[in-house]
């Protein structure tokens, strides 16, 4: 009971403060994040329950990323996946330079700016692919290249985490071969994915189509599935989410999966940016 009372509140707490926002025409994600600044302990302390918090905004992180997918047929990939490719890998080596370059001209330390300046490569997928969503512009076309940048990105930042763990000493193998294994499993997984699409998913999705409730349920167990298992193969769960909603996207009735997985989505998603504003440590400011 003390979760139902703890969520209620914070809900309440984010529908006022999303109606300023709404009065101030700004985006109701900056009011997410506002709440959760002032439900954090720094503030009102309303977030006791963080666990399940966290949980309900991985569920959502899944559908957004999955809704998403959707809108990103195998077409559209190819049209717009060299420029996503050519745009993600450049903006990574340029951000990283200038980075390390002004970190240093800090004066912080080689190592520490090293890490300061990919950090500062990477941009925050989620929120940008709110923004893009609540705006509809995921299907046109600079919607479409920003999520191909923000999918090379992700895949970057795994193989650059797996690098910083091979040199720190966590894993024993060589980066090479962690390297070669994590490829390998990825091309195993899109192409056993891509099988399944072709062959499989059209006469199983007819099939669940033929109720709305099963296919409510059949598309959001193949969304957390899927996430879930690119997660146990060494990948984040966006990357999971996302491949999950491409391969249904071919699918005739892809925009009627995501208009009933939308209302879940905007439940889950409000919990994971009031979460992040909740994890803003506000008392290092100064020393930062």
């Amino acid at each position: 009971m003390e979760i139902f009372l703890e969520l209620t509140g914070i809900v309440l707490f984010a529908l006022i403060v999303s109606i300023i926002m709404k009065i101030l025409r700004q985006p109701l994600v900056v009011g997410y994040i506002i709440t959760g600044i002032f439900a954090s302990s720094s503030f009102l302390n309303l977030i006791h329950s963080k666990e399940q918090i966290e949980l309900f905004a991985r569920i959502g992180i899944i559908i957004l990323l999955f809704i998403v997918g959707l809108s990103l047929n195998p077409k559209v990939i190819r049209d717009v996946g060299k420029i996503s490719l050519l745009a993600g890998l450049g903006q990574i080596v340029l951000t990283f330079v200038l980075g390390f370059a002004l970190t240093l001209f800090f004066g912080i330390q080689m190592i520490p700016a090293l890490f300061v300046a990919i950090a500062l490569t990477f941009s925050s997928t989620i929120i940008i692919m709110k923004l893009l969503s609540d705006k509809n512009d995921l299907n046109k076309v600079y919607g479409k290249v920003t999520v191909g940048v923000l999918l090379v990105q992700d895949i970057v930042a795994i193989l650059i985490l797996m690098g910083i763990s091979s040199f720190s000493g966590v894993a024993e193998t060589n980066i090479v071969t962690m390297v070669g294994l994590i490829l390998l499993k990825g091309i195993a997984a899109i192409y056993a994915l891509y099988l399944v699409s072709v062959y499989i998913l059209p006469s199983f999705g007819h099939f669940m189509a033929s109720s709305r409730e099963l296919l409510f349920l059949f598309s959001l167990g193949w969304g957390l599935g899927l996430a879930s298992v690119f997660h146990i193969l060494g990948f984040s769960i966006e990357i999971g989410a996302l491949a999950a909603g491409v391969s249904l996207s071919a699918l005739p009735f892809a925009d009627g999966i995501a208009s009933r997985m939308k209302p879940l989505r905007d439940f889950f998603i409000v919990m994971f940016f009031i979460l992040l504003g909740a994890d803003m440590k506000l008392d290092v400011i100064g020393a930062i």
